[in-house]
């Protein structure tokens, strides 16, 4: 990823916006990584806030004059006869995009409402998938660019009440998610959980108020405000669970 990077701020420092493509979650820690140590304006964003995969924007309206969208399309995906559509699944969509000889970091987040998916892409492969997507299983659909996603599909996160020993990373998430001790340090052990977009081994993290623990297969929570105790000493805590 280092090489991609310096090409961004290389372009960056000709005068110009420069835009990754889509980053997954680890991809995204190592452009952090990358970026610690140098000093460039630069910002993550996927589409809609929360979103899990991201473009690296380099560059914004103080350093440059001028403003610049990020290359991103929404697509609605929606099945021609909704009565006989096959039940469909994130994978059932992902799998059918990538069938199309298709980048996986040309595309983003894929958000499913009711058997249709609001598919996330770069713009310039907007009109391939729009032309190219027909079926999805055995199931025929239709696709169209949308300006923007249904605030009803954005989603608020729920909000939770819980009672947690410490405000240990593990114990939070075991908590939030319902999960056994040992099912949650292999969650950590398997690089899958990241702590406000780096990936984290720590699993004795001591978390605090407004801190995101996004965990690959379950989700992402924001850690809210201490409630006090309970009368067995145990932390209350409000999280936000998306």
């Amino acid at each position: 990823m280092a090489s991609e990077v310096k090409d961004l701020i290389s372009k960056y420092e000709g005068g110009r916006y420069a835009f990754s493509e889509f980053l997954g979650l680890s991809e995204t820690d190592e452009v952090l990584k990358d970026l610690r140590n140098v000093i460039v304006p630069f910002e993550l964003f996927g589409g809609y806030e929360d979103a899990e995969r991201t473009i690296l924007r380099i560059g914004n309206e103080e350093t440059l004059g001028y403003d610049a969208e990020y290359p991103i399309s929404i697509l609605k995906i929606t099945p021609k006869n909704k009565k006989f559509s096959d039940d469909l699944t994130h994978r059932d969509f992902l799998g059918s995009l990538m069938n199309l000889g298709i980048n996986r970091n040309v595309l983003g987040d894929i958000i499913l409402n009711e058997n249709t998916g609001y598919v996330l892409c770069l713009d310039h492969m907007a009109d391939y998938i729009k032309e190219n997507l027909t079926r999805i299983k055995h199931t025929s659909v239709t696709v169209e660019i949308v300006e923007e996603l249904p605030t009803l599909i954005q989603g608020e996160p729920k909000e939770e009440f819980l009672l947690v020993p410490s405000l240990r990373a593990d114990a939070i998430i075991s908590k939030s998610f319902n999960l056994s001790r040992s099912t949650t340090s292999e969650l950590f052990e398997q690089s899958k959980v990241f702590l406000n977009g780096r990936m984290t081994l720590a699993q004795g993290q001591q978390l605090k108020e407004n801190d995101i623990l996004s965990i690959r297969g379950h989700g992402r929570l924001t850690v809210g405000k201490e409630q006090g105790l309970s009368k067995k000493g145990k932390i209350k805590l409000i999280v936000y669970i998306k």
